[in-house]
């Protein structure tokens, strides 16, 4: 269950200059979240005979989303899992215990998540053939209230204790262009540097001084992503393209290490337990990162969290007027230490 002390101090610590009569209205709204959560959880679950999960969008949550509702499944819970229509081409390479139905919405820009979220959510309730018993992947209030983060969140949704380890279930591999093959053949590093919006994207300058300091320790760096996706120049090539996760498990798996943000890849490498270099920026490790999670760990990850006082702010524009966010940095240290090992 949620740590309640935790919510209450951090509520405390934010609203404490802003009068006892905020602090308790932010406290008693919480807390009557939490206590909806409990009844929902231990006393109309078992009155439903299958669970209604809606993980709509982004293709970070997805993913997390299907080793959530997979590891569910492996404990007995009967779901079904509802996406955009605008994702099932992407995960079509699973092979599931539980079926993953299309929503009839688009996959929405960062800002508008939580409206198109709670229609999302409506367009569940809908159904001729909806069991009742819907649940989400987007809490209702910031990770940094609740005292979890986005897995122990998903994982509480489905009764089931935050600290269940994942079940990594693993898309079929596809086939590969044998272009993409050479490009990554020898000792190379797949990088993804840009996120959902800008301010979890690396900023231009740490991109291009970590393209430097990997090609200085003797690897190759081949950056990936969607097919309208900037190009970086100083990269030893570029495979941009829009493919199905089977189609970039194979090229993960033949790479020796991804360099990322927080975006679907950083989880994906989770999920496949290849190494990574992982950076953010306006989000934080704490609430987002779910290779913590995995059950299989067999290979290491290198988390470099944010240094910023104001994050994670989880905002889509600078509150500081920023372009890019502040606080990604540079450790060059660790990173030389990471990579000697890999």
């Amino acid at each position: 269950m949620f740590n309640t002390k935790l919510i209450k101090e951090k509520i405390i610590k934010k609203y404490k200059d802003k009068g006892i009569i905020v602090v308790i209205v932010c406290i008693m709204d919480r807390l009557q979240y939490i206590i909806s959560n409990y009844i929902r959880n231990y006393f109309l679950m078992n009155n439903y005979k299958r669970i209604e999960f809606v993980c709509p969008f982004h293709r970070g949550d997805v993913l997390i989303g299907l080793m959530v509702a997979y590891t569910a499944s492996m404990h007995g819970k009967k779901l079904r899992m509802h996406v955009s229509k605008n994702i099932i081409p992407w995960i079509n390479d699973f092979h599931l215990p539980f079926d993953v139905l299309p929503i009839d919405i688009d996959i929405p820009p960062a800002k508008d998540t939580y409206p198109q979220f709670r229609k999302a959510m409506d367009n569940v309730s809908r159904r001729n053939d909806s069991s009742g018993y819907i649940i989400g992947s987007h809490p209702q209030f910031d990770f940094d209230f609740l005292g979890v983060d986005i897995v122990e969140n998903m994982l509480n949704e489905f009764n089931l204790s935050i600290k269940t380890p994942l079940e990594q279930v693993l898309p079929e591999i596809k086939d590969i262009s044998q272009d993409d093959i050479a490009l990554i053949k020898g000792k190379t590093a797949i990088l993804h540097p840009y996120a959902g919006w800008k301010l979890k994207s690396m900023p231009n300058q740490l991109l291009y001084d970590v393209v430097k300091l990997v090609h200085s320790l003797g690897w190759k760096v081949i950056q990936i992503g969607g097919a309208n996706d900037r190009k970086i120049d100083i990269c030893d090539g570029w495979i941009l393209k829009n493919e199905s996760l089977g189609y970039w498990r194979n090229l993960f798996e033949r790479s020796g290490l991804l360099i990322g943000v927080d975006s679907w890849t950083a989880h994906f490498a989770g999920i496949l337990d290849i190494p990574q270099i992982t950076f953010y920026g306006s989000t934080n490790a704490r609430d987002v990162s779910s290779k913590k999670h995995y059950r299989m760990q067999k290979s290491k990850a290198l988390i470099i969290n944010t240094t910023a006082k104001c994050s994670p702010c989880h905002s889509f524009s600078c509150n500081r007027g920023e372009n890019e966010c502040p606080g990604f940095y540079l450790d060059e240290e660790a990173i030389k230490n990471f990579m000697r090992e890999v």
